[in-house]
């Protein structure tokens, strides 16, 4: 069996030509408040930031923790936004992705969005404590195997699918690398 691995999320919809243009839950109207929101919205005020993980061109990745026990648990990835629009199209992608379950694509726990300076939308998933495939293969000292290749080919092929397969909108990842395909289940399926 090979490593198991799960690609980050950070994408668009796309609507196929005969298919409405807007995904469930995200109509223009739904979209105006100062904070909207969708999943456990429990996540967003028992978890307590305790460090930042990561920063891309898309926003911060801040480690999280349920009280007491201070041992990260969860991530609050912070996606900022330009204007208005950007809000909208940004958290009606995040909010399809509440809902959306493969085994091979990290799931969104909870989604919020804030119109407050900055702009942000906030999407809590869950913490993987190993490795994302960009480390892995950096910190490598010896040749990766052809059957590990493969089954890291295979279970992102499968992601894809699943991501492309969704109706009536399918999803389109966008930003597929390295650094954004978590290595979960401590190297082992």
């Amino acid at each position: 069996r090979g490593t198991s691995f799960a690609i980050e999320s950070a994408s668009t919809l796309a609507t196929p030509p005969s298919a409405s243009p807007r995904p469930r839950g995200a109509s223009t109207s739904e979209c105006r408040s100062p904070t909207e929101a969708a999943g456990d919205l429990d996540l967003f005020t028992s978890l307590c930031p305790v460090n930042v993980l990561g920063e891309g061109a898309q926003g911060i990745i801040r480690g999280c923790a349920l009280p007491p026990s201070g041992a990260v648990t969860h991530v609050i990835k912070e996606i900022r936004c330009v204007d208005s629009d950007d809000i909208d199209k940004k958290f009606a992608v995040a909010q399809v992705f509440v809902d959306f379950r493969s085994k091979h694509v990290v799931p969104y726990l909870a989604v919020m969005a804030s119109r407050r300076s900055p702009p942000v939308v906030r999407v809590v998933m869950p913490y993987y404590a190993e490795r994302d495939l960009a480390e892995l293969i950096r910190g490598r000292r010896e040749p990766l195997t052809e059957f590990w290749i493969l089954s890291v080919a295979l279970q992102l092929t499968q992601a894809l699918r699943d991501l492309h397969s969704r109706t009536p909108h399918y999803i389109v990842h966008g930003d597929v690398k390295p650094s954004n395909v978590m290595v979960i289940n401590k190297g082992a399926q």
